[in-house]
């Protein structure tokens, strides 16, 4: 039988869709995986393990409310200041709740509020934001814009249209308005305080509760905000700013966002201009309020820098799904996505935008590597990049999960975030229990996907299934030096229903595994969940697990692990074996695993395809790692039916039984106090049964760090 050796020296594939197997006219082909689970493939080729969550707090913080829905923001001032906005909805009272943490302390922020938040579920989840320096705005579809406002004295949450904080008694429409051009006149019954306003022909209805209107009374024009419905002639209202009669007038103005008429669903500032874009009456317009002036839209003077409004014109339908600034203004519709700008000549500003691709957005706010734009087609189940092409002049928005079509087979996309440090990665969720990332970069042609479960389990009334990762956001940590992600995760604990705000550790290639300090912020993760426990003296027993309560987690102790245990019901694990140590970590299991695609090569009669063959010896490559399995799949697992009589074994978990243990020993080691990284090429001698695929199986399932440069198969191949 001839042998053949199958080099796959880089693993910039990525994790590739079942529909590509056998396709080895691709160039991704043999740089691809069948699984990357729980790796991430880095941008010089090899993959390195997940580093693990560490528990933060429950997104409800000291309350004890059965939580709804959860969602986080970003809030980043600099590489040295961001915070985590978290939105939870209460079962109990039905409202929203708003916190902000620290993201570096987890300190939380004191937040004062001026108004009630009261979103549903499918609006938390679908909110869209945009931040200017210590502003925040907030939008989603029906419901009025909210501002975030950081200060010295802490945070503060407001209506942005009648806001009180920090533009109380401004002399302009926070709102772009629409101006009466017919006979009808508006009355107002007084010029101060509570009032009635009288139109002279039916107008009114209940959804114009909360407008603004403005009535010309000469020079003079006062603003009051519509508190109630009277009739179809006349509403209640308070003035804010003072009438200047009582006379019926033609000149009057109302806001173009009120109940009636629908509020923005999407935000975005540019050109040093707040954008909102698209109501329920004008869907696909957007209205940029006055340059370096977030809260005036009157065109007062019609000047280059007053406020503007824009319609999209197409033989297509443009309802706007979401909008982003930077060098050009994009906008993501359900018809296409546009692109355009506000061009100045010295005294006259032009809006030029053009639709520049046919593929529809859903309602999820897109997100950016370097200079590319990534956001999701109508669909939910593609992500593209929209990115300028010199040879077609003009936009383009490539499929970035091409080969990866099965991204969101079994449940839809819900949300996008990047990560730029140290490596340009986007993650996106899907919440059925699958976390996914793509490592990207377009300058070196690299765009690869790896699929990730966070650990824990959640109860579906059911069945048990994976922790789902419910929202997640990115900010810079450490001055700067690397980005990190937070997640909220929904799991069962304890019989409990619980959502944790998590984040993730940042990546470490270690030489030793010992942990230093009293600061567990310092050590190492690599399980989910998880916190560490300092004690100055050698201990058995640690308190401060009960977010983890009757749960089995994964110990590490003093860099060391030492196997699984139960936390008790007052949050206290105890070290088997009587062993006692400084510094612990406990956290939920995950097992990170990689199979390479089925190898395809020659043979003496020509293609190798179909051809039955024995893998007997793999070498892998490995970095600054501790320990791994490794294998190969055996063919008898495609047709046995598992049984262990308690649980069943799932086929997964029954290859992984047939992979060789390798733990990196230093023959020179002599401290006890810590465990030793190495960068070595592990060659194994593997039994293996004859069948047409030869995949090969690497699997960490204890909580130490591995990173696999690349890895050598060699295969015996029948000529028959």
């Amino acid at each position: 039988m001839p042998r053949f050796s199958f080099n796959k020296n880089s693993f910039l594939g990525g994790e590739l869709s079942g529909r590509v197997d056998g396709r080895v006219d691709l160039p991704q082909y043999n740089l691809g995986l069948k699984q990357c689970r729980n790796f991430v493939v880095l941008p010089n080729g090899g993959v390195t393990r997940r580093p693990g969550t560490i528990y933060v707090d429950d997104v409800r913080g000291s309350s004890t409310d059965p939580v709804l829905d959860a969602m986080i923001l970003p809030f980043v001032v600099s590489e040295d200041q961001a915070y985590i906005v978290i939105f939870w909805n209460n079962s109990t009272s039905g409202l929203t709740e708003l916190r902000v943490i620290n993201a570096e302390t987890g300190a939380a922020q004191t937040v004062t509020s001026y108004l009630t938040l009261d979103y549903s579920g499918d609006e938390l989840r679908a909110l869209q934001f945009a931040q200017a320096g210590d502003l925040m705005v907030i939008v989603v579809d029906g419901r009025e814009p909210v501002t975030l406002w950081r200060t010295d004295a802490g945070f503060f949450v407001d209506d942005y249209l009648l806001g009180v904080y920090p533009l109380a008694g401004s002399p302009h429409l926070r709102c772009p308005y629409i101006q009466n051009a017919s006979s009808m006149t508006m009355t107002p019954s007084a010029t101060t305080g509570a009032i009635t306003i009288t139109s002279s022909t039916a107008y009114f209805n209940p959804g114009f509760v909360g407008a603004h209107v403005r009535i010309y009374s000469g020079a003079n024009q006062g603003y009051a905000v519509i508190t109630g419905y009277v009739s179809p002639t006349q509403v209640s209202a308070f003035v804010s700013i003072t009438f200047g009669s009582t006379a019926a007038s033609t000149d009057w103005a109302i806001s173009e966002f009120s109940s009636s008429r629908g509020f923005p669903r999407s935000v975005c500032f540019y050109n040093q201009r707040l954008v909102f874009g698209g109501t329920t009456t004008r869907p696909d317009t957007f209205w940029a309020s006055k340059t370096g002036n977030y809260f005036v839209f009157e065109p007062i003077a019609g000047g280059v820098a007053d406020a503007q409004s824009f319609t999209l014109a197409s033989s297509r339908s443009n309802r706007i799904q979401w909008m982003d600034g930077g060098n050009k203004h994009t906008l993501g519709t359900i018809g296409g996505t546009w692109v355009g700008e506000f061009r100045e000549d010295g005294t006259n500003l032009y809006l030029q935008y053009n639709q520049e691709t046919m593929h529809g957005s859903a309602y999820i706010q897109p997100a950016k590597i370097a200079n590319t734009l990534e956001f999701v087609q109508m669909s939910r189940r593609r992500i593209r990049e929209l990115v300028y092409n010199n040879d077609e002049g003009g936009y383009v928005a490539n499929d970035l999960n091409l080969l990866k079509d099965d991204l969101a087979e079994e449940s839809r996309i819900d949300g996008l975030t990047n990560v730029d440090a140290p490596n340009h990665i986007m993650w996106t969720f899907s919440r059925n229990g699958y976390l996914y990332g793509v490592t990207r970069d377009r300058g070196q042609q690299v765009a690869a996907w790896h699929s990730h479960q966070i650990g824990g389990r959640y109860y579906t009334g059911v069945d048990y299934a994976n922790a789902l990762v419910m929202s997640m956001c990115s900010v810079p940590s450490d001055g700067g030096r690397h980005d990190t992600t937070w997640l909220v995760v929904q799991r069962t604990i304890n019989g409990s229903q619980k959502w944790y705000l998590e984040k993730m550790d940042q990546f470490r290639y270690l030489d030793r595994l010992s942990f230093t300090g009293s600061d567990p912020a310092d050590w190492f993760y690599f399980v989910d969940s998880a916190k560490g426990v300092f004690s100055e003296v050698p201990a058995n027993v640690f308190s401060g697990f009960s977010h983890l309560a009757n749960e089995e987690v994964e110990v590490m102790a003093d860099g060391k692990y030492v196997g699984s245990v139960t936390v008790d019901g007052s949050g206290q694990i105890t070290l088997p074996n009587s062993l006692t140590a400084n510094r612990v970590i406990a956290g939920f299991k995950y097992k990170s695993r990689i199979k390479t695609m089925r190898q395809e090569g020659g043979s003496a009669i020509g293609s190798s395809v179909g051809a039955i063959r024995r893998p007997d010896r793999l070498a892998i490559n490995m970095y600054k790692s501790r320990f791994f399995k490794a294998g190969f799949e055996n063919p008898e697992s495609r047709t046995r039916v598992i049984n262990t009589g308690s649980d069943d074994v799932t086929q997964t978990d029954y290859h992984d039984q047939f992979c060789k243990e390798i733990a990196y020993v230093d023959p020179g080691e002599i401290s006890n106090d810590a465990y030793w990284t190495n960068s070595w090429i592990q060659t194994l001698a593997l039994p293996a049964g004859y069948d047409d695929k030869a995949i090969a199986i690497v699997l960490v399932d204890k909580p130490y760090p591995c990173t696999i440069l690349s890895l050598t198969t060699r295969i015996l191949e029948s000529d028959i």
